[in-house]
């Protein structure tokens, strides 16, 4: 009710709702909201649609009273007699015969179709312009089917309508039974699956949607059956059609048939369809003579416009190739092939306006392969300051080239095959080759490298050592790549392993280097490197020994002994330690003097200066002293044996 395919059929010449329709109908939107004439509504508001077919000719008049005064009701009125659902909103402006929009707030009262209260117009509105509320009469020719559209513009107090139509001349109430009123009358050169029947005016779609046995199909020649039925406006969920489509098998020719009835179609009025024979002939047409052009040859790669002709059929002809991905339009008589790279068959089909097609086909032999390219660099990593020759090598397509070289970074451009560059940073070059019809594009990155210097220092553990020691050599390298060589030479002879370390025990005046030969072989220059010398210094190993000797022994008691000690290698700075009976005493000197007791022990220790020494600190010879006491002395002398004697000079010898 609230779509176009759902229209209430105007069966009676009064009708009253006490609740008018809110919202829309499904199919949205079908009434223009441009609110100017001849389209004067302003969309669909609360709206409802009417249908009816003429049934004898004459003027119509309509009044649309509102229950409540102040309900504003909209109407248009449009002529579907040859005109569908689906076209009513892109034709409204053909389709409209009358329209009024016409009121303001407050009370509007009626609206509708009368002369006698117009003001002779056929639209007025919206609001209170051009006024007033009614139209001038239409007049309206029996068979004409119209559509009435019913808005009430005001959102609330929805509370209904009569729409009374006494006043009309025309007899618009339908009590005649609906009729075949046309039969699909060409047949294509191909045959007929399909058969276009047409009514007399809407029927309801339930009694033939999916009922092909409404119909029997006969002929002179041939058995048919009606393997189905439908209608557009029945599939999209509407309530009534004015045509079906019935599905044949097997597919007609030209020739005679009949049509006819057997199961009951109903018009919107509930009128029956008669069961009747509706005779009718198919006329073939005949097919275009359609002609692909003639087989022709052209390079890998090019482009080509076919040409294509045909004569007969029944015009407009309709153009299509195939393979149409190889075409820039495939839907025109003529043409223009994308680059070809394989012989193509090309299929043209050409479709008269009735549906008659035939269809040629044109060979386009391609020779020779697509364009395409190797590019390269030699070499392709240089050291700073070399040069690289880049090569582009093109092949295949029209054999016509044309070289465009550029870089990253910018700065570079060239027009030949094979230009030589020398890049300071690495740079990726460009070339672009085309052949007047095709492109190939290409990369090349030249790597560049700065010259790096092999370097090697060597260090040793210690460089002043003592005979014997051993002597741990480390190399440090720069840029020696992943697998260098060490060479270590030892007074000119190779000596050690291949390793960054060297140990040995040198001699005094070896002379220890080391080679390095880098693994990098890209941008290396010293290399082999040689290292700095190292000159040893070897001091030999002096025994040291200490001899003591005192200046008498035995002594009296009380007698200054002097000990002197004779060193062997003792070095600029030696130390002396002098103890008596394991106790410290002297001085740091060679000589210890002191007055002993009988039985001391007296000892050296020396500690020598030397770098090099064995036996270091040395002790001395232990002595021991013995010291006597001293004992009293007496003499005797016999007088009288002197006085005996001559006088002589006495003299008197004490050994003690």
């Amino acid at each position: 009710m609230q779509d176009c395919l759902g229209a209430i059929p105007v069966c009676q010449p009064i009708y009253s709702t006490t609740q008018s329709y809110t919202g829309h109908g499904n199919v949205y939107p079908e009434i223009h909201d441009n609110g100017v004439c001849p389209l004067c509504m302003d969309g669909e508001i609360n709206d409802v649609f009417y249908t009816f077919t003429v049934q004898s000719s004459g003027l119509l008049r309509f009044a649309l009273t509102p229950n409540n005064p102040n309900n504003d009701y909209d109407w248009e009125l449009f002529n579907m007699t040859h005109a569908t659902c689906a076209e009513l909103y892109n034709k409204a402006s053909s389709l409209t015969v009358s329209c009024n929009s016409y009121g303001t707030y407050g009370v509007n009262g009626p609206t509708g179709i009368n002369s006698s209260l117009s003001n002779g117009l056929n639209c007025n509105g919206p609001g209170n312009n051009n006024g007033p509320a009614f139209n001038k009469d239409l007049n309206v020719l029996q068979g004409e089917t119209y559509l009435l559209n019913i808005s009430n513009w005001s959102t609330t107090n929805q509370s209904g309508y009569t729409l009374d139509f006494t006043a009309s001349t025309a007899l618009i109430f339908d009590s005649i039974p609906p009729f075949i009123d046309s039969i699909q009358q060409t047949v294509t050169c191909a045959g007929l699956s399909t058969l276009y029947v047409r009514f007399s005016e809407n029927v309801i779609c339930s009694d033939i949607e999916n009922h092909p046995e409404v119909f029997t199909l006969t002929a002179p020649v041939g058995n048919y059956t009606i393997t189905g039925l439908s209608s557009p406006d029945c599939d999209v969920g509407g309530s009534q059609t004015s045509y079906c489509i019935l599905h044949i098998s097997p597919p007609m020719s030209a020739g005679n048939f009949s049509l006819n009835v057997v199961g009951p179609i109903h018009d919107l009025c509930n009128n029956k369809m008669q069961y009747l024979g509706y005779p009718f002939s198919l006329t073939e047409i005949n097919a275009p003579y359609v002609n692909a052009g003639d087989d022709t040859t052209v390079n890998n790669g090019v482009f080509i416009t076919l040409h294509g002709s045909a004569t007969g059929g029944t015009g407009p002809l309709s153009w299509h190739w195939e393979p149409s991905s190889l075409l820039i339009d495939p839907n025109v008589q003529e043409p223009i092939t994308v680059n070809l790279g394989a012989t193509t068959t090309f299929t043209l089909s050409v479709t008269d306006s009735i549906g008659c097609q035939a269809i040629s086909g044109v060979t386009v032999t391609v020779l020779g392969s697509p364009l395409s390219m190797t590019s390269s660099a030699s070499p392709d990593t240089i050291c700073l300051g070399q040069a690289s020759q880049l090569q582009a090598i093109a092949s295949g397509g029209n054999g016509n080239y044309t070289y465009t070289w550029s870089s990253n970074p910018p700065g570079f451009s060239c027009s030949i095959p094979n230009p030589i560059v020398s890049p300071v940073i690495t740079t990726t070059y460009s070339v672009q080759i085309n052949d007047g019809f095709n492109t190939v594009n290409g990369n090349i990155t030249v790597n560049v490298f700065p010259f790096d210097s092999v370097k090697l220092s060597i260090v040793a553990s210690q460089l002043n050592i003592c005979a014997g020691t051993p002597v741990t050599f480390t190399a440090t390298p720069t840029n020696p790549g992943t697998n260098p060589i060490y060479s270590w030479k030892v007074n000119g002879i190779i000596s050690g392993t291949n390793l960054p370390s060297y140990t040995y025990t040198p001699l005094n005046g070896d002379v220890i280097i080391c080679i390095l030969t880098s693994s990098l072989t890209v941008c290396v220059i010293n290399n082999p490197a040689t290292s700095n010398p190292i000159t040893m210094t070897v001091h030999p190993v002096l025994p040291v020994n200490l001899l003591v000797a005192t200046s008498q022994n035995p002594v009296c008691s009380g007698t200054i002994v002097t000990f002197t000690a004779t060193p062997a290698n003792p070095g600029t700075s030696p130390i002396y330690q002098w103890k008596v009976n394991d106790t410290v005493t002297g001085s740091n000197s060679t000589i210890l003097s002191y007055v002993p007791l009988n039985g001391d022990q007296v000892t050296c220790v020396l500690t020598s200066s030397e770098q090099c020494a064995s036996g270091n600190p040395a002790s001395g010879n232990p002595i021991t002293m013995t010291v006597n006491n001293i004992l009293p002395v007496s003499i005797i002398v016999n007088v009288s044996s002197i006085l005996s004697v001559p006088a002589h000079p006495l003299q008197i010898l004490l050994f003690l």
